[in-house]
């Protein structure tokens, strides 16, 4: 699924896709971390304001001493699961808070906090990032060009935090928001609405006017990474049965950047048929000798087989053999023709 391969940063996005444990209202990080493995993702966004388990029910934030800090640590690598970002509203006002904070996401492994700042309180927070190499991502509900003005000069590690569905109750389309963020975006709250404007109503992620094909196109071809995708539930009814149809709808509107990103792939050396000449020789020979001689049924006509091993990813180690058997099951049985190409508009015309 494109929500869990879009994080390699070589073949695919550098893109990690997540939900906001925030979004089960009632459970526990412990418990929202479980349904986030259910749905398929690999990461999420949680919260200072959320209980970290039942066995122990204290809030996710500083306070938390070094035995239930790894306790969370264990559950995240149970889970395979990892905290993308920290959402806390309040920093605190002076640099002995903010630091607890920044303190506290790197002991338990997260590379981002996301907060709300005024642009004027910046310098501190700034200085900190810049320290423990942590993102601070500004969540806004300003219009994005007066964000980017206080962001004007800073580290690159103050950024954005884009939410698509304050944009569009702004009348701002999400492309043209991206437009003017650019590469100060670091992560995006992802919905979709039935119309720009505050006359809009919230839809299915793909339904709406949103188009957030067009909008993960641009920050394809714009090479925004790292980015963080933050899927929210449809609906007021069950977050979890919201969450799944969004995430699924987040597929289908990254089918076009996903086609850019195969296209380019081919084009590199990764994209290339992994033929039966990297092989070396005593294991060509073994293939060979194993290639059966004669078909079981002569074919009537001639025929011709299309061959791709297209792959988003390193590849398994036996591709080249494979592709060397068919190369030889054809030229020794005469069955068929094999026609070795990763070229998407290929066509095999009849013999």
């Amino acid at each position: 699924m494109i929500r869990v391969g879009a994080a390699d940063n070589n073949i695919w996005f550098g893109w990690r896709v997540g939900i906001a444990t925030a979004a089960f209202r009632g459970l526990t990080v412990s418990e929202a971390l479980a349904k986030a493995d259910r749905l398929a993702v690999t990461g999420v966004e949680a919260s200072n304001e959320q209980t970290l388990s039942p066995e122990i029910p204290k809030k996710l934030d500083f306070r938390l001493q070094t035995g239930e800090r790894a306790a969370l640590v264990r559950r995240l690598r149970e889970l395979n699961q990892q905290i993308f970002a920290y959402h806390i509203e309040n920093l605190g006002a002076d640099e002995t808070s903010q630091r607890k904070v920044f303190e506290f996401v790197k002991a338990i492994n997260v590379g981002m906090i996301v907060t709300r700042l005024e642009t004027g309180s910046l310098a501190p927070v700034e200085k900190l990032a810049d320290e423990f190499g942590v993102q601070v991502a500004l969540r806004t509900s300003h219009d994005p060009k007066a964000a980017m003005a206080g962001l004007q000069g800073r580290s690159k590690h103050m950024g954005l935090y884009a939410d698509v569905g304050t944009w569009m109750r702004q009348n701002i389309k999400p492309s043209e928001g991206l437009a003017l963020v650019k590469e100060r975006l670091m992560a995006i709250d992802v919905q979709d609405r039935s119309a720009l404007g505050p006359r809009g109503s919230e839809v299915l992620i793909g339904g709406g006017a949103a188009g957030l094909e067009a909008l993960f196109l641009a920050a394809y071809r714009a090479e925004l990474k790292p980015l963080l995708i933050v899927v929210e539930p449809s609906g007021d009814g069950d977050p979890y049965a919201g969450l799944l149809k969004n995430l699924n709808g987040f597929e289908r509107v990254m089918w076009p950047a996903m086609a850019a990103r195969v296209r380019a792939m081919l084009d590199t050396p990764a994209g290339k048929i992994r033929a039966g000449d990297r092989l070396p020789p005593d294991v060509r020979a073994q293939i060979d000798a194993a290639a059966p001689r004669q078909a079981i049924v002569a074919p009537k006509k001639p025929r011709k087989l299309l061959v791709t091993d297209v792959q988003m990813y390193a590849g398994h180690s036996t591709i080249p053999h494979g592709n060397l058997m068919i190369e030889l099951m054809g030229k020794y049985t005469g069955a068929f023709e094999p026609l070795f190409s990763n070229d998407p508009f290929a066509e095999i015309s009849e013999g």
